[in-house]
């Protein structure tokens, strides 16, 4: 990580902005993504155009997750590292990025082989004045590994969708499975923008395809009462 000039002044650290980006080290490790893949992939096509179309390619649907953490203070190169290397990231099975002074949040582009090249990016934030309990966890470590510069710690949640998916099936997506409105904001990022922008649900098409999960859910709760012992195994 390389140190600015401009950090130092008098022996002591200005206030700098960390953006930490811990994601997946590989797709088989990233369970929440392949969790949501396989729930966006059972809603019914017929209302999603470009999802029925993504299940009919050869190029599989994935998505990558990746926990954000803003970390503000008097830090170190050295006090960042400690961080996020004994409190942040499981080196086995994960892998971080590190941006000092993010003038917008980075955007993760890992092109991997038979994917689509472009992708719909979705960071979701807790509103002002929401407990973020994550946040209150890593300035705890925090003071336990004797770091005190640290001042404010703001977390969040990344998702990274396939690019082929349509602008209204990505709100409608998120605003049934990605984020709580009532407690989080989310911003937007779209192939082929420059910056992040936060929109306005379509609640309509929202509210139906919340309708559709939960009758989903409903059906399978009382599908299962039904099962008998063979059919469970079966199932299972």
């Amino acid at each position: 990580m390389e140190q600015s000039c401009l950090e130092k002044q008098h022996g002591t650290y200005a206030v700098t902005t960390y953006l930490i980006v811990v994601e997946a080290a590989s797709q088989k490790y990233d369970t929440q993504g392949n969790k949501l893949a396989r729930e966006i992939l059972f809603l019914p096509t017929t209302h999603f155009p470009s999802l029925a179309a993504i299940a009919a390619s050869e190029i599989p649907f994935a998505i990558q997750t990746a926990q954000l953490y803003y970390l503000t203070g008097h830090l170190t190169p050295a006090e960042i590292d400690r961080l996020v290397q004994q409190l942040l990231v499981d080196p086995i099975v994960q892998q971080v990025n590190i941006h000092p002074n993010p003038v917008k949040p980075a955007i993760l582009q890992q092109h991997k082989p038979g994917q689509a090249p472009s992708s719909n990016t979705v960071d979701v934030f807790f509103h002002p004045g929401v407990t973020d309990t994550l946040a209150e966890s890593v300035m705890n470590g925090a003071s336990l590994l004797d770091i005190r510069a640290l001042e404010q710690v703001q977390t969040g949640r990344r998702y990274i969708l396939d690019g082929r998916l349509s602008e209204t099936d990505v709100r409608a997506i998120t605003a049934a499975l990605l984020y709580n409105p009532v407690i989080q904001r989310y911003t937007l990022h779209q192939p082929g923008q420059d910056g992040f922008q936060t929109t306005n649900l379509e609640q309509p098409q929202a509210e139906r395809l919340q309708e559709h999960l939960e009758d989903r859910n409903l059906a399978n709760r009382f599908h299962f009462l039904d099962m008998t012992d063979d059919e469970l195994v079966e199932l299972s």
